[in-house]
């Protein structure tokens, strides 16, 4: 008997803390640990922004979860639920999207090769060794790819673009803002 796929959804939202705020900082570990979680236990993903941070999770029909409008509610409440298990400090909700999965899926498939960086673009970029990157990935400091190809790891340059803002390389002198600039060719 062929098992049919269940239908399913891939809900994301971003989350920023508001400048002044004198709640907590949002540690690399929270972070990290809201990744695994959401990994492991939703199919998703927990990266930090330049505004505070983005979650998403795959959400499955079943039960009252039918269709866009649940999935989102669902979606929602789950990466809510997350936010507060790892004691991430009440912030405002500036974003949030819930799409088929299949959709989101074919939007990375489609991706343009000029939108992608492999490893060895995101070390010269960043200028940093492959070692280096390594060692960020390992930490759970640098996003996980937005795609794989065979051994190959890919980043969406705005995923690269996110991550940059909030980073500081250490040690050395941080990229100059022109650097920055023909990395994600926002130069004018």
């Amino acid at each position: 008997m062929t098992k049919t796929p269940r239908e399913a959804w891939m809900y994301s939202a971003e989350f920023a803390v508001a400048e002044g705020d004198e709640s907590p900082l949002i540690t690399d570990r929270q972070i990290e640990v809201l990744d695994n979680w959401l990994k492991t236990t939703y199919e998703g993903s927990a990266q930090r922004t330049s505004l505070g941070w983005r979650a998403s999770v795959k959400v499955y029909a079943g039960g009252e979860i039918f269709n866009l409008e649940r999935a989102g509610g669902k979606g929602k409440k789950v990466v809510e639920t997350c936010n507060d298990g790892v004691n991430f400090p009440r912030c405002a909700m500036v974003s949030q999207q819930a799409i088929q999965y299949d959709t989101y899926c074919a939007q990375l498939e489609t991706l343009s090769v000029s939108e992608l960086l492999g490893t060895a673009e995101v070390c010269g970029q960043l200028g940093i060794t492959r070692q280096r990157l390594h060692q960020l990935r390992q930490s759970g400091k640098f996003p996980e790819p937005d795609r794989k190809l065979a051994a190959t790891a890919l980043w969406m340059r705005a995923t690269l673009h996110d991550f940059t803002i909030g980073w500081r390389r250490t040690p050395g002198p941080e990229p100059r803002t022109s650097d920055l600039d023909d990395i994600f060719g926002t130069a004018s």
